[in-house]
Protein backbone atom coordinates (compact mmCIF):
# COMPACT_ATOMS: atom_id res chain seq x y z
CA UNK A 1 0.00 0.00 0.00
CA UNK A 2 1.31 3.63 -1.10
CA UNK A 3 0.72 6.94 1.34
CA UNK A 4 -0.91 9.79 -0.97
CA UNK A 5 -0.77 12.16 1.95
CA UNK A 6 1.07 12.52 5.22
CA UNK A 7 0.45 15.32 8.48
CA UNK A 8 2.25 15.65 11.15
CA UNK A 9 1.31 17.29 14.45
CA UNK A 10 3.39 17.99 17.20
CA UNK A 11 3.90 14.58 18.75
CA UNK A 12 2.04 12.61 16.17
CA UNK A 13 1.31 11.82 12.77
CA UNK A 14 -1.09 10.71 9.95
CA UNK A 15 -0.97 9.12 6.39
CA UNK A 16 -3.92 8.43 3.96
CA UNK A 17 -3.42 5.25 1.91
CA UNK A 18 -4.41 4.80 -1.45
CA UNK A 19 -7.33 2.80 -0.77
CA UNK A 20 -8.39 6.34 1.31
CA UNK A 21 -7.80 4.71 4.93
CA UNK A 22 -5.96 6.46 7.63
CA UNK A 23 -3.31 5.59 9.90
CA UNK A 24 -1.78 7.40 12.63
CA UNK A 25 1.19 6.76 15.28
CA UNK A 26 2.55 8.54 17.99
CA UNK A 27 1.83 9.92 21.01
CA UNK A 28 -2.29 9.12 22.25
CA UNK A 29 -1.98 11.71 25.06
CA UNK A 30 -3.20 12.27 28.29
CA UNK A 31 -6.47 13.63 29.93
CA UNK A 32 -5.28 15.62 32.61
CA UNK A 33 -7.27 16.85 35.01
CA UNK A 34 -10.95 17.09 34.99
CA UNK A 35 -10.19 16.67 30.95
CA UNK A 36 -9.46 20.25 31.01
CA UNK A 37 -6.27 21.09 32.27
CA UNK A 38 -3.53 19.69 30.29
CA UNK A 39 -5.75 18.56 27.54
CA UNK A 40 -3.56 16.75 25.35
CA UNK A 41 -6.13 14.19 24.32
CA UNK A 42 -6.36 11.63 21.46
CA UNK A 43 -5.01 13.21 18.38
CA UNK A 44 -4.77 9.60 16.59
CA UNK A 45 -8.70 9.14 16.76
CA UNK A 46 -8.17 4.98 18.03
CA UNK A 47 -10.99 5.89 20.74
CA UNK A 48 -8.31 6.45 23.70
CA UNK A 49 -5.08 7.77 24.86
CA UNK A 50 -3.10 5.02 23.78
CA UNK A 51 0.16 5.67 22.24
CA UNK A 52 1.28 3.66 18.92
CA UNK A 53 4.58 3.42 17.90
CA UNK A 54 3.59 2.01 14.41
CA UNK A 55 1.02 2.93 11.93
CA UNK A 56 -2.63 2.06 13.19
CA UNK A 57 -5.49 2.11 11.05
CA UNK A 58 -8.09 4.40 12.05
CA UNK A 59 -11.18 2.08 12.10
CA UNK A 60 -13.96 5.33 12.36
CA UNK A 61 -13.54 5.44 8.11
CA UNK A 62 -13.94 1.96 7.17
CA UNK A 63 -17.07 1.52 9.57
CA UNK A 64 -18.73 4.16 8.28
CA UNK A 65 -17.80 3.72 4.51
CA UNK A 66 -15.41 7.03 4.10
CA UNK A 67 -12.72 7.22 1.93
CA UNK A 68 -10.07 9.76 3.67
CA UNK A 69 -9.04 12.56 1.09
CA UNK A 70 -6.87 15.34 2.56
CA UNK A 71 -5.72 15.60 6.30
CA UNK A 72 -3.86 17.86 8.39
CA UNK A 73 -2.59 17.64 12.14
CA UNK A 74 -2.11 20.27 14.25
CA UNK A 75 -0.56 20.82 17.80
CA UNK A 76 -2.65 17.56 19.24
CA UNK A 77 -5.40 17.37 16.66
CA UNK A 78 -6.08 16.17 13.11
CA UNK A 79 -8.55 17.03 10.94
CA UNK A 80 -9.28 15.27 7.36
CA UNK A 81 -12.03 15.77 4.00
CA UNK A 82 -13.82 12.32 3.29
CA UNK A 83 -15.04 11.75 0.15
CA UNK A 84 -18.83 12.66 1.44
CA UNK A 85 -17.25 16.03 1.44
CA UNK A 86 -17.49 16.58 5.24
CA UNK A 87 -14.69 17.50 7.40
CA UNK A 88 -13.78 15.23 10.49
CA UNK A 89 -11.98 16.52 13.09
CA UNK A 90 -10.58 14.63 16.65
CA UNK A 91 -8.05 15.13 19.65
CA UNK A 92 -7.37 18.20 21.89
CA UNK A 93 -10.56 20.50 21.88
CA UNK A 94 -9.27 23.12 23.42
CA UNK A 95 -10.23 27.13 21.85
CA UNK A 96 -12.76 25.40 19.71
CA UNK A 97 -9.78 23.87 17.40
CA UNK A 98 -11.60 21.15 16.05
CA UNK A 99 -14.77 22.77 14.97
CA UNK A 100 -17.17 21.35 17.34
CA UNK A 101 -18.42 24.26 18.70
CA UNK A 102 -16.61 23.63 22.40
CA UNK A 103 -13.68 23.42 23.85
CA UNK A 104 -14.28 19.42 24.70
CA UNK A 105 -12.03 17.23 23.24
CA UNK A 106 -12.93 14.45 20.88
CA UNK A 107 -10.93 10.46 21.00
CA UNK A 108 -12.89 9.68 17.71
CA UNK A 109 -13.43 11.46 14.71
CA UNK A 110 -16.20 13.60 14.20
CA UNK A 111 -17.57 15.35 11.56
CA UNK A 112 -17.61 19.14 11.86
CA UNK A 113 -21.42 19.93 11.86
CA UNK A 114 -21.37 24.12 10.85
CA UNK A 115 -19.05 23.47 7.67
CA UNK A 116 -21.93 20.47 7.18
CA UNK A 117 -24.72 22.97 7.33
CA UNK A 118 -22.54 25.90 5.52
CA UNK A 119 -22.16 23.84 2.54
CA UNK A 120 -26.00 22.21 3.07
CA UNK A 121 -27.23 26.22 2.91
CA UNK A 122 -24.95 27.10 0.07
CA UNK A 123 -26.31 23.93 -2.05
CA UNK A 124 -29.68 25.55 -1.47
CA UNK A 125 -28.28 28.52 -3.20
CA UNK A 126 -27.19 27.12 -6.20
CA UNK A 127 -23.69 27.38 -5.05
CA UNK A 128 -21.10 23.93 -4.40
CA UNK A 129 -18.55 24.78 -1.57
CA UNK A 130 -15.72 22.57 -2.42
CA UNK A 131 -13.28 22.13 -0.16
CA UNK A 132 -9.40 22.51 -2.19
CA UNK A 133 -7.81 23.21 0.71
CA UNK A 134 -7.33 21.67 4.19
CA UNK A 135 -4.30 23.09 7.05
CA UNK A 136 -4.25 23.05 10.72
CA UNK A 137 -0.85 23.87 12.80
CA UNK A 138 -0.26 24.78 16.37
CA UNK A 139 -4.15 25.55 17.54
CA UNK A 140 -5.95 26.50 14.58
CA UNK A 141 -7.94 24.75 11.38
CA UNK A 142 -8.47 25.90 8.20
CA UNK A 143 -10.57 25.18 5.07
CA UNK A 144 -9.95 27.09 1.56
CA UNK A 145 -13.32 26.55 -0.84
CA UNK A 146 -13.29 26.40 -4.50
CA UNK A 147 -15.08 29.61 -4.84
CA UNK A 148 -11.92 31.34 -2.58
CA UNK A 149 -13.66 31.32 0.23
CA UNK A 150 -11.14 31.23 3.80
CA UNK A 151 -13.02 29.45 6.90
CA UNK A 152 -10.88 29.04 9.80
CA UNK A 153 -11.71 28.08 13.45
CA UNK A 154 -9.72 27.74 17.00
CA UNK A 155 -7.69 30.37 18.89
CA UNK A 156 -7.59 33.96 17.98
CA UNK A 157 -4.41 34.54 18.28
CA UNK A 158 -3.18 31.71 15.68
CA UNK A 159 -5.32 31.60 13.20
Amino acid sequence: MKVTDVAFGRYHAAAIATDGSLWSWGYGGTAGFLNFFNQEVGALGHGDVKSNFAPKKVTFFAENNLKVLKVAAGINHTVVLCDDENIYSWGQGLYGVLGHGSNRPSLIPKMVEEFSILRTEAAEEGISLKVVKLSAADEYTGVLTSDGQLYTWGKNDRG
